[in-house]
């Protein structure tokens, strides 16, 4: 049993971000772009759809560590030129019939005279404005990195909170409980709660803040009427005292160094 639960502490699956659109509408460039600005928010991979207009295309993203095997999609981010084409609409339709989010992007907003306007007139999905310009550089891509950032951070709690469900099962109903819990207070446990942080932890980067927080889904998992609400409460509350934790303890070593130096 701890065998398995030291191997049901590693990594979570990372999160898959799919670029699609049309052929030409600068799918690559933008998984180059998006690939340097996520890295170290947490396990994902950036990857390439196929053209949304080529017939015989799949719908299996082409990923630089993924060749050969299919990469389960999480975000679609769907790169729409001008105005949505019915190809764009088909990818669309299936993508959300399959429950993965979309994320409309107009692309080569920088060419585009009045961008915002033509992305408003999209029906299909609200659509950012992204270029990429030669003096300015990229325009719009903070705005769709935070919007991913958000979905990515929730994506990977949900995974680590559903791993860590497993194990407290696991602890209570099995017959090393002592040793299983000294592994869910130990490092690998903190890891897995931790996962994800650069996205979540700027809403709580103080003691005061994260103990706050943690208060608050104390209170949700104490009123939840749904067992499933009540147990991602619990997570989140842990998570969040985990993070006070982290800062306190960063804290007292910065303190220590001061007296040292001084």
């Amino acid at each position: 049993m701890v065998g398995q639960m030291t191997s049901q502490l590693a990594q979570v699956q990372p999160v898959c971000v799919a670029i699609g659109g049309r052929a030409g509408v600068g799918r690559s460039t933008l998984v180059d772009a998006l690939a340097g600005r996520l890295a170290g928010l947490g396990p994902l991979t950036v990857g390439e759809l196929p053209p949304s207009n080529d017939p015989t295309a799949n719908d299996r993203v082409r990923a630089p560590d993924a060749y050969g095997r299919d990469v389960p999609i999480d975000i679609v981010v769907h790169m729409i030129l001008r105005s949505p084409q019915d190809s764009d609409r088909a990818a669309i339709r299936m993508h959300r019939g399959r429950g993965i989010p979309v994320l409309g992007v107009l692309a080569r907003a920088d060419t585009t005279p009045e961008c915002w306007a033509v992305a408003e007139r999209c029906t299909e999905l609200p659509l950012l404005p992204v270029g990429l310009d030669r003096n300015r550089g990229w325009l719009g891509l903070d705005e769709l990195v935070d919007c991913l950032s958000a979905g990515i951070a929730e994506i990977l709690a949900g995974r680590a909170d559903r791993e860590l469900a497993q194990l407290d099962r696991w602890a209570l109903e099995g017959t090393e409980r002592d040793r299983l819990e000294r592994l869910l207070a130990g490092p690998d446990a903190l890891r897995l709660r931790m996962t994800g942080a650069k996205n979540w932890a700027d809403t709580t980067d103080t003691v005061e803040g994260a103990l706050a927080a943690a208060a608050r889904w104390r209170v949700l998992a104490n009123t939840a009427p749904q067992p499933a609400d009540a147990e991602r409460a619990r997570n989140w509350h842990r998570r969040h005292v985990a993070r006070a934790v982290q800062l306190g303890a960063g804290q007292l070593g910065a303190g220590r160094g001061e007296g040292e130096v001084g």
